[in-house]
């Protein structure tokens, strides 16, 4: 006989039967580990995640800023010269943005509390948004007053000319004499 024939006889034989009682047989259902699925996430949606956590953020800035202001409100008063020089000082305090700094070049528009600024750059316009919370305490403590509020308002521009063709019709829109000197030289505006 094999050596591994007795030991199939053996597991193959029923068990004796005992009057003992046996245990109960537990079973437990199967868990299953869950899967996660990568998906690709394209540019645009980053860029919408981005924005997402960034007004997210603002938010956050912003109620702090609230909480920040309800407990001892300076109501100080204040003149528009004082506003204006704290606006054109503001620059030096965000040397990482050299490219908002036209935007505190010229002074506000001033409503009562309201400061408003008009861009026509809507990723300035974005960028502008971002350091309001910044800008709101820094001309608060300027002239001492919470009171203070700032509006940045996007107006969308003309769309500028950008190849030779749009910029001279462009250009002849402003000068109906330089249609003549295209047709002079045998050039078709279409």
């Amino acid at each position: 006989m094999l050596p591994f024939a007795s030991l199939l006889q053996a597991t193959n034989s029923p068990a004796p039967a005992s009057p003992a009682v046996q245990p109960p047989v537990v079973t437990q259902p199967a868990t299953t580990a869950p899967t996660v699925q990568a998906t690709a996430i394209s540019s645009s949606d980053k860029a919408k995640i981005g924005r997402l956590f960034g007004s997210i953020n603002r938010s956050k800035n912003m109620a702090k800023t609230a909480v920040s202001t309800t407990t001892s409100v300076r109501e100080n008063a204040y003149t528009e010269q004082q506003i204006d020089e704290a606006w054109f000082r503001f620059v030096n305090t965000i040397p990482e943005h050299p490219d908002l700094h036209f935007v505190f070049s010229k002074a506000p528009y001033k409503n009562a509390n309201t400061l408003t600024a008009t861009v026509d750059n809507f990723v300035v316009f974005n960028k502008l948004n971002d350091i309001k919370p910044q800008l709101q305490r820094y001309l608060s403590n300027a002239v001492s007053n919470d009171t203070l509020a700032i509006e940045f308002t996007f107006i969308e521009g003309k769309k500028k000319p950008t190849t030779p063709r749009e910029k001279a019709r462009a250009m002849n829109e402003s000068n109906g004499e330089l249609l003549k000197m295209f047709t002079s030289w045998g050039l078709k505006l279409q």
